[in-house]
C-alpha cells in the first residue's frame, strides 16, 4: 500500500499547536481541558481507533501542577 497524498510530520503539528497556543486560541483556565478536548476531536475526526496521551506534571510551571489532577 502507498502513501497518496501529503502527509504532514510531526513536526509540522507540534508548531501548528504552538501557534495555536500563544495566538490564545485555546483558553487553558483551570484545567487545559480545551487542550485535550480539541486533540480528542482530531484524532475522532481523523478515524483513529487509539489515541495516547501522556502528561507530565514535573516540567509545569508555576503552580499549574495541581491542576493537572483533572486529566488523572
Amino acid at each position: 500500500m502507498s502513501n497518496k497524498g501529503f502527509i504532514p510530520s510531526a513536526a509540522t503539528f507540534i508548531r501548528q499547536i504552538r501557534q495555536n497556543l500563544s495566538e490564545g486560541r485555546y483558553s487553558i483556565g483551570d484545567t487545559g481541558f480545551p487542550i485535550i478536548k480539541e486533540l480528542v476531536q482530531n484524532a475522532d475526526d481523523a478515524g483513529a481507533t487509539r489515541l495516547g496521551l501522556c502528561g507530565d506534571c514535573g516540567s509545569m510551571a508555576g503552580n499549574h501542577g495541581n491542576n493537572i489532577r483533572v486529566l488523572q
